[in-house]
């Protein structure tokens, strides 16, 4: 399979069963964006390359909530709004409280920030809550909402028990809040609330991943059960799922979450992203079909301190295996949300006018003559100057950021096999040593084929392995006519 990307944008496929027992081919692409205040968001020189979760930067262990959700989702029934940042005093004044809003379109979400809080004992059965301590700025995290160890829906925050400090016990309030929340007795218990993914093993999430007992083993292992809600891959909280998708040119609108604008507004880019297969038909012609695949913008991610915006357009459609041979091209290209689609036959001559070009660039060039041989005199000359030679040696140009580019999707596409095993609470290692085996070369051969930069090389892979199973085959045929 070959990708002719038209636009900035970078691209994973993943291998599914979509429409189980059938096989399915999710298409995604990734655009990373500056947002600037008042102004649409523009592409960003650098193009983040889809990844797995993402943790923040001072958790090591990788034991409390995600900055960043796993790109690696087959299908989202409606868009995610996700947001990772900071509360910021307006005109950076230390505050007891302030509020924080997070809007994408029709879509908004208010919450209140509290300085640090704790229960305190008047007189015994009575309890009152201290005076928050004045902040300027307070990170939106979950380990700063409602929570606490034992509580599923959110095991890392703070509020539903005691904890110890210095050696002393005592019970925090949580930081962040719903403006509707009644919080009146250590004993209250309220929803965790923030504006970042929540973990996929707490209870929202969980709850979503259907039934793996039964006959879920002998009929649907390694895919998902058959009772698996595909809400499970909506990370955002329930609040900020947005029903339907994004059409790419929303408002947004962020309040104290940032330092220096207490009012931020800005606006998607507005672009439709539009990607076409180019399949195999499996006539006897073998002519190829120009297929078009449906993106929807289901996921926007903004990262408030970097000022950067994330979004992701994903779509999926029906292929005859896992290594999806018929695919022979994959086309992407963007539009503006604006302006009318651009017809199939426009999009299909876009395509082939690339096409024509990689291949005019691939072409073999001409053998050069062979040059007459060299006297023998200048040939020992030549032989004795090793340092003149080595200087005129024409230089090997490594192209480092291709190196880098295949080395990411490797880990991404081993990191995405290894999340969705573990996901669905498979450990590869108490598999039988054949099927760990067949698992390793299927992975690795789809890997080839993916990061393979040549497609001479591609052909030449596809060929030996046709070979391989025609040789098993009549070597099976063989054994069965004896």
């Amino acid at each position: 399979m070959e990708i002719i990307n038209h636009t900035p944008f970078q691209f994973a496929p993943i291998v599914g069963r979509l429409n189980f027992p059938k096989h399915s081919l999710t298409l995604i692409v990734k655009g990373t964006f500056d947002l600037k205040p008042g102004e649409k968001a523009v592409p960003a020189d650098e193009q983040l390359y889809p990844t797995g979760d993402e943790f923040y930067p001072d958790d090591d262990e990788q034991a409390g909530s995600l900055r960043y959700e796993s790109d690696f989702a087959y299908f989202k029934p409606w868009a995610d709004l996700l947001l990772a940042g900071k509360c910021y005093a307006p005109e950076g004044e230390p505050i007891d409280a302030c509020w924080v809003t997070f809007q994408a379109g029709n879509k908004t979400r208010s919450l209140v920030v509290f300085g640090n809080r704790s229960w305190k004992s008047t007189v015994p059965g009575v309890w009152k809550i201290t005076d928050p301590e004045p902040f300027t700025e307070m990170e939106l995290r979950y380990e700063n909402s409602y929570g606490g160890s034992g509580y599923k829906k959110n095991p890392v925050g703070k509020g539903y028990q005691k904890v110890t400090k210095k050696t002393k016990k005592f019970q925090p309030l949580p930081n962040i809040v719903d403006p509707d929340a009644v919080i009146d007795s250590p004993n209250s218990r309220v929803e965790p609330v923030g504006f970042g993914p929540l973990g996929r093993m707490w209870e929202y999430r969980h709850s979503r991943m259907g039934t793996y007992k039964g006959k879920y083993l002998k009929e649907r292992w390694p895919w998902f059960p058959k009772d698996f809600d595909w809400t499970h891959f909506n990370s955002a909280p329930p609040e900020m799922q947005y029903e339907g998708y994004l059409n790419g040119d929303e408002k947004l609108s962020f309040e104290n979450l940032h330092s220096k604008h207490p009012l931020y507004e800005s606006q998607l880019p507005g672009l439709r992203v539009r990607c076409f297969m180019n399949v195999l038909s499996g006539t006897d012609n073998d002519q190829p079909n120009f297929e078009e695949v449906e993106m929807k913008l289901d996921t926007l991610w903004v990262g408030m301190e970097a000022e950067k915006l994330v979004l992701l357009w994903r779509g999926w459609a029906e292929v005859q295996s896992e290594d999806f041979e018929e695919v022979q091209h994959v086309f992407i290209m963007s539009e503006d949300v604006r302006e009318e689609p651009q017809p199939m036959m426009a999009c299909h001559a876009l395509f082939m006018k690339s096409l024509e070009e990689i291949e005019k660039e691939w072409a073999m060039e001409p053998e050069k003559p062979e040059e007459e041989a060299e006297p023998k005199e200048l040939a020992e000359t030549k032989q004795i100057r090793p340092k003149e030679a080595e200087e005129e040696a024409p230089e090997v140009k490594v192209d480092l950021k291709a190196r880098k580019e295949k080395e990411d999707l490797i880990k991404s596409i081993e990191a995405q096999t290894g999340a969705f095993l573990a996901q669905i609470g498979i450990d590869v290692k108490s598999l039988p040593p054949e099927v760990q085996g067949k698992m390793k070369d299927d992975q690795s051969r789809i890997i080839n084929k993916l990061t393979e930069e040549d497609p001479a090389k591609v052909m030449e892979e596809e060929r030996k392995e046709m070979e391989a199973q025609m040789a098993d085959s009549l070597s099976k045929g063989g054994s069965r006519c004896e």
